[in-house]
C-alpha cells in the first residue's frame, strides 16, 4: 500500500516564512571579493617592514594569500550555513536519519475524533482501544505525540492537507489512500450492523439493500462504507448524515430516521451510556461491514520508511501480552460479534 513521494527523508511541515537570500547572490557576491584580492596591487604590511625589497614582496603576496585563503574559509563556511538554513527553512524535515534511529526534531501531531471504546482521549480510565495502542507504539519508536481531538470530517480534512501528519481510527477507503499511506498493519477491526428501535423489529426487515428502499438511514458523515451500501443510499436519496453516532441515535428515538449505522462495539456502548439498551438493538442477521482500523499518515509530511518502522513496531506489540488485555479491556463484552 506504501508509495513513495517528493523524496522524502522523515516527514516535514510547510514553513510559515520562505527564505528571501539568493545563493546565486551570496556567491557572485564572494567572486567579486577574491577577484579583488587577487587583482590588487600587493601592499607592505608592516609585519613585513624592515627586509629587503624581495623579502618584503614575497612576504607581502604570502601575506596576502593567507587572508585570502582565510576568506575563502570563513566564506565556504558562511555559505554551507545558508544553504543548510535555506533546506531547513523550506522543507523543515529532519525526522531522523537513513538508519531510522534518530528521535523527532518535532512533536508529531495525531488528529482523531470521540468514537468509544476506539478512542475517546478525554476520558483519562478508557481513552479508547486505538488511542492506547498509539501511545504504545510511538513510545516504543522513541517519538514524542501529540494527539488532538476534532470533529471527524474536519480531523480527516487536516491530514488530507498536511496539517496533522497522522490521523486514526481509520477505515480504507480509495479517497484516503490518494491522500494518504495505510500501514500493513492495523490497530484493530469493526463491524457494522444496522441498529434500529426494539419496537420495530417485526417490521423493519434487513436481508438485502433493498429492504431500506423506502425507510431513512442515518449515517455519519466522511465515515468510510461499502461501496456498494454507498451507492444505494445515494441512488435512493434516503440516508441523512450527522457528525456522530450518538446523534443518530438520538434520531432513532425521535423516529427522524429508521435505521443507524453504527459499529457494534460503539454502538453497544453507546447504547449503555445513553440508558438505551431496552429501546435500541443491533440487527446481527446482517453484517453491513467488517473491516480494519488504521492510523494512517499523510503524505504531505511523512515518508514511507516511516510509515513502515511504525507498521513493524505496531506488529510486534501486538504480539504482546499487554496488547491482548487492552483489547480484554475494550472489546472483551462484545467479543461475540468481533471475532
Amino acid at each position: 500500500m506504501i508509495k513513495t513521494v517528493n523524496g522524502h527523508n522523515g516527514f516535514s511541515a510547510t514553513p510559515e516564512h520562505g527564505s528571501n537570500i539568493s545563493i546565486s547572490g551570496i556567491l557572485h557576491t564572494m567572486q567579486k571579493v577574491l577577484y579583488t584580492f587577487r587583482n590588487r596591487p600587493p601592499e607592505k604590511p608592516a609585519l613585513c617592514s624592515g627586509k629587503s625589497k624581495l623579502a618584503n614582496e614575497r612576504c607581502a603576496i604570502s601575506t596576502v594569500k593567507f587572508f585570502i585563503l582565510i576568506l575563502k574559509i570563513v566564506s565556504g563556511i558562511f555559505l554551507f550555513t545558508i544553504i543548510s538554513f535555506s533546506e531547513i527553512s523550506s522543507q523543515e524535515r529532519v525526522l531522523f536519519n537513513s538508519n531510522l534511529s534518530d528521535k523527532m526534531a518535532r512533536v508529531f501531531r495525531i488528529a482523531t475524533d470521540r468514537w468509544p471504546p476506539h478512542e475517546d482521549i478525554f476520558n483519562e480510565n478508557e481513552p479508547g482501544m486505538c488511542t492506547e495502542v498509539v501511545r504504545q507504539v510511538f513510545q516504543k519508536m522513541g517519538v514524542q505525540i501529540k494527539i488532538t481531538q476534532y470533529p471527524w470530517a474536519r480531523a480527516v480534512d487536516l491530514v488530507f492537507k498536511g496539517d496533522s501528519d497522522a490521523l486514526f481510527c481509520a477505515l480504507y477507503s480509495d479517497e484516503r489512500a490518494e491522500h494518504c499511506f495505510f500501514p500493513e498493519t492495523p490497530i484493530t477491526k469493526l463491524k457494522y450492523f444496522l441498529f434500529i428501535k426494539k419496537k420495530n423489529r417485526n417490521t423493519l426487515a434487513f436481508d438485502t439493500y433493498e429492504d431500506l428502499a423506502q425507510s431513512q438511514v442515518g449515517i455519519v458523515r466522511s465515515f468510510a462504507y461499502p461501496e456498494k451500501f454507498w451507492n444505494f443510499l445515494k441512488s435512493h436519496g434516503n440516508y441523512q448524515e450527522v457528525e456522530s453516532d450518538d446523534l443518530n441515535f438520538r434520531k432513532l428515538m425521535a423516529d427522524r430516521i429508521d435505521y443507524a449505522v453504527a459499529d457494534y462495539a460503539n454502538g453497544m456502548l453507546l447504547m449503555q451510556k445513553m440508558g438505551l439498551t431496552d429501546k435500541i438493538e443491533p440487527i446481527l442477521s446482517k453484517l453491513i461491514h467488517e473491516s480494519d482500523l488504521y492510523l494512517i499518515f499523510s503524505k504531505q509530511t511523512v515518508n514511507p520508511e516511516f510509515v513502515e518502522l511504525f507498521s513493524d513496531t505496531l506488529k510486534s506489540f501486538k504480539e504482546t501480552e499487554h496488547y491482548r488485555m487492552l483489547n480484554e479491556k475494550y472489546y472483551g463484552k462484545t467479543a461475540c460479534c468481533l471475532n
